[in-house]
């Protein structure tokens, strides 16, 4: 029971530490990253007994158009810039300006969408 609550609580607090320290804060860069395609080679190991190999299998990933706001707010207590980056709508990147204030919403994201393209039959 003990190894089970500490298995969750490591969960929450890696799934917590992905998310940016700050809510808020003054607008400091704005980027755009066009829409692109990227191919990896994603390693498949199969094994048959005593015997095990590895197949590359090509795996294509779409990325549409991004817009990235990058925000910060100084922290007192560590004497230093906080700093976070999402990606919002096309929309709200019209609207913020740099040097302006933005609050994250929870429509924001993290990292650029990403969509698998699917083997063609």
């Amino acid at each position: 029971m003990k190894k089970a609550f500490l298995i969750i609580v490591v969960f929450v607090v890696l799934l917590t530490s992905c998310v940016p320290k700050i809510k808020e804060g003054e607008v400091y860069d704005k980027d755009y990253n066009p829409a692109h395609t990227s191919v990896i080679l994603m390693p498949i190991v199969h094994s048959a007994g005593k015997t095990t190999f590895t197949t590359l299998v090509p795996m294509c990933f779409i990325y549409p158009e991004a817009w990235y706001i990058s925000y910060r707010a100084f922290n007192e207590k560590s004497q230093k810039w906080d700093t976070a980056t999402v990606c919002v709508t096309h929309e709200v990147y019209d609207l913020v300006q740099i040097g302006g204030w933005y609050e994250r919403t929870e429509t924001d994201l993290y990292k650029q969408p990403r969509v698998r393209q699917k083997d063609k039959e």
